[in-house]
């Protein structure tokens, strides 16, 4: 295997034609009160939003480090380092770069503070499912049964001396879909922190967003979400200050088998998609584990995730349910966030 340390190295030394060339774009708009830099990657658009008197240098260049996370992480090149755990980690003991192993180790936790709701293995039932390329249709009993075999944070070893990743089985494979966009935040966030750069607000696709600091001119920064019954409408309005936001929701990847809806986001540990809620925003102190939650907390529905929430009130949510499509939605907030709800 290639050395993951070289691999990595080179994240931190973005292309400096790349920023010269990016920088001359920026300084067009600097008569703006707000400057926006989008990158696409990880197929979403990644923004950074920041005050006109910032550093437009280090904002450009926190955002060329996602490509090389996303080569990093991605299932959908062979030669990433991913890829290649999911290779080679069935017959030997896979060597990972120290960042990305403590990630897998993070949500190895993350999995089991769940109860299996949450699952970086579970890459088999979308698969199953049709979800992976885009092309959802229900799977056959036998398609199903064969991908739950595979499915199972307890199927991957570490080894946290030697940061190898193993697997006890073949056909285990490692995808971090629900995760990669807030942990590709958070390590934006950290370089820009480090450069103290200031305010600023980084969001992935809208659904993930980090917030560091406050605007000068409000107390937090303002972030809509979006109603899942009609994403033309407005559902709340959520204030965030040195906090992170995930929504995770089924409005947008799904498909209809004689009248019944079908959502991408799948329960690991019965192989069918989840029913009953609509949509889940976390409100955490990291992107990374507010996009972990957001799909466990979906996964449980709202009962289980009020009493999370209990229990660790650094934390917040906002959960639409539905458990009875001829009854009307209701609207649940517990925790840590700061909302205001939409006029109906």
């Amino acid at each position: 295997m290639k050395d993951p340390t070289r691999r990595i190295s080179r994240r931190l030394e973005p292309s400096r034609e790349r920023v010269e060339d990016l920088l001359e774009e920026v300084e067009a708009f600097a008569n703006e009160p707000v400057v926006t830099c989008r990158r696409q990657a990880m197929a979403c658009a990644f923004d950074l939003q920041f005050a006109k008197s910032a550093n437009h240098r280090v904002a450009l260049t926190s955002l060329e480090m996602i490509d090389d996370l996303e080569a990093q992480m991605t299932v959908y090149q062979d030669d990433s380092e991913l890829s290649e755990i999911n290779a080679k980690a069935a017959e030997t003991p896979v060597v990972v770069e120290e960042r990305l192993f403590e990630l897998l180790a993070r949500c190895r936790a993350l999995s089991l503070q769940t109860g299996g709701a949450f699952d970086i293995t579970s890459g088999p039932l979308i698969k199953a499912w049709g979800f992976y390329r885009r092309e959802g249709h229900l799977p056959t009993p036998d398609e199903l049964r064969e991908a739950r075999a595979r499915v199972g944070i307890d199927k991957v070893r570490f080894d946290p001396r030697a940061k190898t990743v193993r697997f006890t089985k073949p056909g285990i494979e490692l995808n971090l879909g629900a995760i990669g966009k807030g942990y590709a935040l958070d390590r934006v966030g950290e370089y820009l922190r480090e450069q103290e750069f200031g305010a600023a607000l980084l969001s992935a696709g809208h659904s993930s967003l980090l917030a560091l600091g406050r605007p000068s001119w409000d107390v937090a920064w303002h972030v809509d979400l979006r109603d899942p019954r009609d994403l033309h409408r407005q559902l709340a309005m959520v204030r965030l200050r040195d906090q992170a936001l995930s929504t995770s929701s089924a409005s947008q990847q799904y498909f209809d088998v004689d009248g019944k809806r079908y959502g991408h986001l799948i329960d690991p540990r019965t192989g069918w998609p989840t029913e009953g809620v609509l949509q889940v925003t976390v409100a955490a102190p990291d992107a990374t584990l507010a996009e972990g939650l957001s799909t466990a907390f979906f996964i449980h529905g709202w009962e289980w995730t009020a009493s999370y929430v209990k229990r660790h009130p650094e934390l917040g949510v906002l959960m639409v349910l539905q458990e009875d499509p001829a009854k009307p939605a209701r609207v649940e907030v517990t925790g840590t966030i700061d909302v205001d709800m939409a006029d109906a």
